[in-house]
């Protein structure tokens, strides 16, 4: 099966999409179509920023994670990578990653800021053993985006599916399970400079 013409490394920078990909719907999370990646660290470590983190131990949530370890792996990519860490864990869980901190496993973690809200919120005491030490730029969420492939009824009812999902009990349930708010069309690409990637249909 043909997957049409190649586009050059310009067209993709352009628009993000390097294989004719449709967008379909965008996840909006307390309002927002984007996320940051937050370094917590323990209170009583007396680490206050990322100088004071250097040999200490911390907690990735995931490889692959944004918010959860590639913000974090940036910053000390000219530093030793992980070598600039004592040691470190992956928790596999955002709230993983913060319970590592309260319950002193680790010292610092990488998560990504609506957990950790929604931490605080359950747990108010928590603001008294987790520091907020640095925060990333804000990060487009993963869109939903759709092969050029897929015939145009199929998009067109997969698209209103998740535009509408919000609309519905069971819709709603498995927004909350995601943690998302509903699905939109609008999506700017401010934010996306460590990767672009997505659920394709």
């Amino acid at each position: 099966m043909s997957e049409g013409p190649k586009r050059s490394e310009a067209e993709c920078r352009a628009d993000g999409y390097c294989f004719g990909e449709r967008l379909v719907a965008v996840p909006i999370t307390n309002g927002s179509p984007y996320y940051q990646s937050v370094i917590i660290a323990d209170t009583g470590s007396g680490i206050r920023n990322w100088t004071q983190l250097k040999g200490h131990s911390f907690a990735f949530v995931d490889p692959q994670s944004t918010s959860g370890s590639l913000y974090a792996l940036s910053k000390v990519k000219d530093q030793g990578g992980l070598n600039f860490f004592k040691s470190y864990i992956y928790t596999f869980g955002h709230s993983n990653s913060i319970a590592a901190v309260k319950d002193r496993l680790v010292e610092a973690a990488a998560v990504d800021n609506y957990t950790l809200a929604a931490a605080f919120a359950k747990s108010p005491q928590l603001v008294d053993s987790i520091r907020i030490i640095d925060t990333s730029p804000d990060y487009a969420n993963n869109p939903v985006v759709a092969s050029p492939r897929l015939d145009e009824q199929s998009f067109l009812a997969i698209q209103n599916a998740f535009l509408t999902m919000h609309q519905d009990e069971e819709g709603l349930e498995a927004l909350q399970v995601a943690g998302y708010d509903q699905f939109k069309l609008s999506w700017s690409r401010r934010g996306m400079d460590i990767g672009h990637s997505g659920l394709v249909m």
